[in-house]
């Protein structure tokens, strides 16, 4: 799908209602003396979509006459962004109206959130991007232009497409990687804007992709996640079974557990460089989560995987996926033969 679809996907899901309360945010009310909540509002923009400042399609960020960075946006913006998303809450089975009561009194259910109407702020605004929204909308039809203007600002494409690329291929992407994949984010070819399989496609089918790690040995690649080094070990070696203690131990374990990030900044930043890297221009983000107490418990419970999980001397009381090891048994009678499978399996061949 799009990235606009994903994003009314995420704008409407009921998790992100609680998580960034946007559920039963409501228009200013001056008698009980409040305004609308402006959390999902300045998060969306600034994590999910176009970030702080203008960027050019290669990433880089655009300066003023004065060498300064470009603000996307300013809190006039954002209030107006907040107004704009009024009116959601969870759904419920009482019928959307005025019984403010009623409104607050939804929870968290499954399906997307419910507008109610008598508690979007009607008003004229400008929202990011400078885009109008008329006065006398819906809920809906105020999303609608959220949602279109922000999935249409010029940012959205290099600031997307960089920590695409970050996640799934190297942490110091060129310029001009990330120009050539912002240009497939404009147009997949047929016009159509923001293609994520497009999109990925041509991040990991890019020359830099390809062969980064012969022209720039030293920089190119990423740090793996410290709970994907696991995913990593049960994928290498063929894994069978069920993940069963891992996900409520893993924060112990990996210091990183599957939809637990502790905020809404995600694990890490992807701007993170320790002052030996930030000297050399380079970032290396997942490092943000990486201590040493943390390098030991993760090789440690690798270590368990890999002694009590194993195919050929399994502990009975082992819970975890059942690595495969009958291949490495095979090939350790002859070093040069298991340095190759180890190599194959671990190292991609290189």
């Amino acid at each position: 799908g799009t990235y606009r679809d994903l994003l009314e996907d995420v704008t409407l899901h009921p998790v992100m209602g609680g998580y960034l309360s946007m559920a039963k945010n409501r228009k200013e009310d001056l008698v009980l003396g409040t305004r609308p909540d402006e959390n999902f509002a300045r998060e969306v923009m600034q994590l999910f979509s176009i970030g702080l400042s203008e960027l050019d399609a290669s990433g880089q960020v655009v300066l003023d006459p004065f060498g300064e960075p470009i603000p996307t946006y300013d809190q006039e913006t954002i209030k107006d962004m907040a107004r704009a998303l009024t009116g959601w809450t969870y759904r419920s089975n009482w019928v959307p109206s005025g019984n403010l009561q009623q409104f607050l009194w939804t929870y968290p259910r499954i399906g997307r959130m419910q507008a109610w109407p008598a508690f979007h702020d009607t008003a004229a605004k400008t929202i990011v991007g400078g885009a109008f929204v008329p006065a006398g909308q819906t809920p809906e039809m105020d999303l609608e232009v959220v949602l279109d203007a922000l999935a249409a600002h010029p940012n959205v494409a290099p600031f997307m497409s960089k920590q695409l690329i970050q996640r799934l291929v190297t942490s110091n992407p060129s310029p001009e990687y990330v120009a050539r994949v912002s240009a497939v984010w404009e147009s997949d070819g047929t016009g159509v804007r923001g293609n994520l399989g497009a999109v990925v496609r041509a991040i990991l089918l890019d020359e830099e992709a390809l062969r980064g790690h012969e022209r720039h040995p030293t920089t190119f690649g990423k740090i793996r996640e410290p709970l994907l080094r696991a995913t990593g070990l049960w994928r290498a070696f063929d894994a069978i079974g069920n993940v069963t203690i891992t996900p409520f131990l893993a924060d112990e374990f990996f210091g990183q557990r599957a939809q637990g990030s502790p905020s809404v900044f995600n694990f890490f930043s992807p701007s993170y460089a320790s002052a030996e890297l930030a000297a050399q221009g380079l970032v290396a983000p997942e490092l943000q989560i990486v201590t040493h107490s943390k390098i030991t418990r993760t090789a440690n419970v690798l270590t368990y995987f890999v002694y009590s999980g194993n195919s050929v001397l399994a502990d009975p009381n082992f819970a975890e996926p059942v690595i495969d090891i009958e291949p490495v048994r095979l090939a350790s009678g002859s070093p040069t033969d298991l340095v190759a499978l180890l190599d194959e399996r671990m190292c991609g061949g290189t």
